[in-house]
């Protein structure tokens, strides 16, 4: 986490349009908040115009800003979009998740995301027409992680949802559809999550009886697993969908830990289907999870503000 800047340098924390590059739309100077989602863009012409400024001075004679030297010690995500034949995806949308971070893939199909503070990151990657793709990957400072995504194209049917009400936002239709028709095991509004004031978002899951919670690791994880079986003689891991999105486990953990889930003041609204009988179909063909997940043991899905 980047200290508060200093007075003395104010030139490098503004807010600055993505610009084009090689690498399509590319967010230079980011400084991301955690949890907080907060954006700070610094332009790289902007931190040499405060580089000069600061070195013409008679105290840059000994050592560049602080601020100067953590910028340069960030990491960066570079990658490529295509899709399942390798043909570069122009224009595909790149975020992170929890975050306002969004870059657009050049002709190339490539993009890149420079000066992340180090950490993981859930990224996301989705193209009008194609089946969006999550991969979560892990940022050192000075170093550069690499992402490649094969998105497949896709041709959804939906069936009619007529809506009563106006002022609902269109993606929330469907989930406020299913809430009046009880289509889920359990569901909880951003109201109800208020009522019970949880500290973090994976308590109002735990009050499903179908739902059992399993500790695992020593960060705290917590995994959710189906209470009405087991699959293959352990636990039936359930899968974990944030807006649509089937969020990606870390390598050797059973599942998507629920500890990473947004914060309860950010959610809409938690659906909890305790088995595939109970999942609407165009989530069913998002395919299954990994690592020991599966929609067959059931999904979480949830659906922030």
């Amino acid at each position: 986490m980047l200290a508060e800047p200093k007075a003395s340098i104010p030139l490098l924390l503004f807010t600055t349009p993505n610009r084009e590059s090689q690498w399509g739309t590319e967010a230079v100077g980011l400084w991301l908040r955690a949890r907080g989602g907060q954006i700070f863009l610094a332009s790289r012409a902007l931190i040499a115009f405060a580089i000069l400024a600061a070195l013409s001075s008679p105290a840059a004679a000994q050592a560049p800003p602080p601020l100067v030297r953590q910028l340069a010690g960030l990491g960066t995500i570079d990658g490529v979009v295509t899709d399942t034949m390798l043909v570069p995806l122009t224009g595909s949308t790149i975020s992170i998740l929890g975050s306002n971070v969004r870059v657009v893939t050049g002709d190339n199909g490539r993009f890149r995301i420079s000066a992340l503070q180090a950490g993981e990151y859930i990224v996301v990657a989705h193209r009008l027409g194609y089946e969006p793709l999550t991969a979560r990957v892990t940022v050192t400072l000075t170093d550069t992680a690499r992402l490649a995504f094969a998105l497949d194209r896709v041709v959804v049917r939906l069936d009619t949802v007529m809506v009563e009400e106006t002022g609902v936002p269109a993606r929330f239709a469907e989930f406020e559809s299913r809430l009046k028709n009880h289509d889920a095991t359990a569901a909880f509004t951003a109201e109800d999550i208020h009522k019970v004031n949880p500290v973090d978002a994976w308590q109002m899951v735990s009050r499903v009886p179908s739902v059992k919670f399993i500790p695992k690791g020593a960060n705290g994880g917590m995994f959710a697993a189906s209470a009405r079986g087991a699959k293959m003689g352990g636990p039936c891991y359930m899968a974990v969908m944030i807006d649509g999105l089937t969020m990606p486990a870390k390598p050797g953990e059973p599942g998507f830990n629920l500890a990473d889930l947004p914060r309860p003041d950010e959610i809409h609204g938690i659906e909890v289907f305790a088995g595939a009988a109970r999942i609407p179909v165009q989530y069913n063909s998002l395919g299954g999870g990994e690592h020991g997940t599966s929609r067959m043991c059931g999904l979480i899905a949830i659906w922030t503000k």
